[in-house]
């Protein structure tokens, strides 16, 4: 099972104890919606591919006192709807719940004008919305139970491919907080939802070179885990950022600022896409290859961080 699936029975479980929660997608969520639509055939609607009108539309859906979520990849309900965002629910700090599927390169075979590596940067830069990147298929449901009800608007970054973590029951769900996997010394390690399972990987390789690295799940961009970073990197040496987004203003830039902003004096590895999006249809493993994104490249990356 997908985490947008698992995502969506979570969102129905919600919508059947508060009758103001209503689904908009425009038109994708073929076999993923179905749950919503057919328990609720009236608090469904397909729009149509206009994901500008699907915003406005949640926009106005809230002054009737409705919880809009609206439903669609990563790339369309982000960037081809971000003045519609902007203008509307983060500017009126309207209640409006966005559900961007697909971030990073879960689409990469759909090709570069699928990849979803901006979507953090230009959710980042409006105030008062928050967003969320869940671990794993459990975390998600969990993620959701917990912040849906918040005030303002949210943007929840959902993955189409199925994602398990261990100790599920240990994750947290508390805004502003990160999910601490292990304890180690001088490194740290920090993942990006999906990518805290490849942080631990290469934590796992540091090991049998000798380096006992700490290794944690970021899920809450907004807001910001200011204050865990801080304590996760106190006495640091190296942090390393993994994240399937862009290296500018994503996950790495707000390490970057936490580490700057409070003088934390350690140095800091940022793994993920760098300039524009490769020209090429491939999978999720192959992109990260491309990317430089593999275990062997951040064990590299490291352990020359560490020697010099």
């Amino acid at each position: 099972m997908s985490m947008r699936n698992d995502f969506i029975d979570a969102l129905v479980e919600q919508a059947a104890l508060d009758e103001r929660i209503v689904l908009l997608t425009a038109d994708l969520g073929y076999t993923v919606l179905e749950k919503f639509s057919d328990k609720f055939p009236d608090r469904y609607f397909n729009v149509g591919a206009a994901e500008q009108n699907m915003l406005g539309i949640a926009a106005g859906m809230t002054a009737s006192g409705l919880i809009p979520f609206v439903y669609s990849m990563t790339t369309f309900v982000t960037m081809r709807s971000f003045e519609f965002i902007r203008n509307g629910a983060a500017l009126h700090q309207l209640p409006v719940r966005i559900i961007g599927v697909g971030g990073g390169f879960d689409y990469g075979h759909a090709g570069p004008t699928h990849h979803g590596l901006e979507d953090i940067a230009l959710m980042r830069a409006l105030q008062g919305v928050s967003i969320y990147c869940p671990l794993s298929n459990n975390h998600a449901q969990k993620l959701l139970a917990n912040t849906w009800k918040t005030d303002g608007p949210i943007y929840y970054r959902i993955s189409k491919d199925q994602i398990d973590l261990p100790n599920e029951n240990e994750i947290s769900v508390i805004p502003g907080e990160l999910h601490c996997v292990r304890k180690g010394e001088n490194v740290a390690i920090i993942g990006l939802g999906r990518c805290c399972n490849e942080a631990i990987e290469a934590a796992d390789a540091l090991r049998e070179q000798g380096i006992n690295a700490a290794v944690y799940g970021a899920y809450s961009l907004s807001p910001s885990p200011e204050k865990a970073l801080v304590e996760a990197l106190n006495g640091i040496k190296t942090c390393v950022v993994l994240e399937d987004h862009s290296i500018n203003g994503g996950l790495g830039s707000l390490v970057a600022e936490g580490i700057a902003e409070n003088r934390l004096g350690c140095k800091l590895i940022r793994a993920g896409s760098t300039g524009t999006p490769k020209k090429v249809c491939a999978d999720y493993a192959m992109l990260k290859d491309i990317n430089k994104m593999t275990t062997k490249d951040i064990v590299k990356k490291t352990l020359s961080a560490c020697n010099n």
